[in-house]
């Protein structure tokens, strides 16, 4: 009785099969006569695809290059490096891809399906309310088209080391008071130090805190370490640190009065590989403000170890390196930064060091 079953539901599949393959076919199918009057033309259709479905090869089963075209993917697009911008396009290109180019920033593309985009927008919102939240439009987050985003690109775009970015309305008006960086910051708009640096001037304040991420820009700076208060100890500037969730700016004096240093994303720590962002970057005052920000060429930011601190990296050359004392250093050209030594001297003897935070 079961193999009987089993054949007449076969025969009817295909019969129903030939059936929907033929046009100006008169409707016959598995259902009831009266229950094909109460079906809906767009359900009668759905219904005669899912019986040629179910017989077909699994190859058949895949959306076809046609259909795949009615529904074409979003894309989303993120920038890193230097300006760090965050954009989100519906344009037709490779994805992923890692671009870089003179003049551009690093672009990392993903192709994104149209039905799984409110899944996206839903982990941004829940991610991050405050900005991608109920008044994200005014924020700044909207989509728009590849010839736009280059429109808003050139516009926002500044030789300076500016950066834009998605911010909320509250942040915005915390940093409105702020010059923009294409000129020095007047003498009342100084960052508040807790304390009183032994290493930089006001004319290095007004430089540094000018090309700073606009994230930590208006925050106070604490002084979290200094040669001067706790003696010539990396283990010490370390454990200072452990408790720091903020940015930091490296303060170096060398033995001929030359200033430099780092700004480092992360705060230091001993670590197995590697760390960081590409808004960290060295600079140095020879008299004037120089700045090396990120290349792209790798991700040798910073690395700590238990005898020695080293920023930027690439070919056995070390943009910055300090010994377990605070005591000698090295500077080097690195493909990190591509920067030049930041010492008159390649290996040179610390004066003092501070280590700044932004809390």
């Amino acid at each position: 009785m079961g193999t009987a079953v089993d054949q007449n539901g076969k025969q009817s599949l295909e019969e129903a099969s030939e059936v929907c393959g033929q046009s100006g076919s008169k409707g016959q199918s598995l259902s009831r006569p009266d229950e094909e009057d109460e079906l809906s033309e767009e359900e009668r259709r759905n219904k005669s695809w899912l019986l040629e479905r179910i017989q077909a090869p699994i190859e058949d089963l895949l959306l076809s290059s046609e259909e795949k075209s009615k529904n074409p993917p979003m894309f989303l697009c993120f920038k890193v490096g230097k300006p760090m911008r965050k954009s989100f396009a519906t344009a037709l290109t490779s994805s992923p891809a890692h671009l870089f180019g003179r003049g551009k920033q690093p672009e990392y593309w993903f192709a994104v399906p149209q039905e799984r985009v409110n899944d996206l927008y839903a982990f941004f919102v829940q991610w991050s309310p405050d900005v991608y939240g109920k008044e994200a439009r005014e924020q700044g987050f909207v989509v728009v088209e590849k010839d736009e985003l280059d429109m808003i690109d050139n516009f926002f775009s500044d030789p300076a080391s500016c950066s834009w970015e998605i911010i909320t309305i509250d942040e915005a008006k915390r940093r409105q008071s702020f010059g923009s960086c294409d000129g020095d910051l007047a003498v009342d708009s100084l960052p508040l130090l807790s304390d009183t640096s032994d290493l930089l001037q006001d004319t290095h304040i007004e430089k540094l805190a000018c090309r700073l991420p606009a994230r930590v820009q208006g925050y106070p700076w604490r002084l979290t370490y200094s040669t001067e208060k706790h003696g010539t100890s990396l283990k010490t500037l370390y454990r200072n640190l452990a408790d720091v969730d903020s940015p930091v700016l490296l303060v170096i004096k060398d033995m001929d009065n030359q200033i430099f240093g780092a700004f480092s994303t992360h705060p230091f720590r001993v670590s197995e590989h590697c760390y960081g962002t590409g808004e960290t970057f060295l600079y140095s005052f020879c008299p004037e403000i120089k700045v090396y920000r990120w290349t792209g060429e790798n991700s040798y930011f910073v690395k700590g170890n238990t005898d020695s601190l080293q920023m930027g990296g690439g070919g056995g050359q070390l943009g910055l390196w300090l010994d377990a004392e605070l005591y000698r250093g090295t500077t080097t050209k690195c493909a990190t930064f591509n920067n030049q030594p930041l010492s008159s001297q390649q290996d040179f003897n610390i004066h003092s060091l501070e280590v700044w935070t932004f809390e």
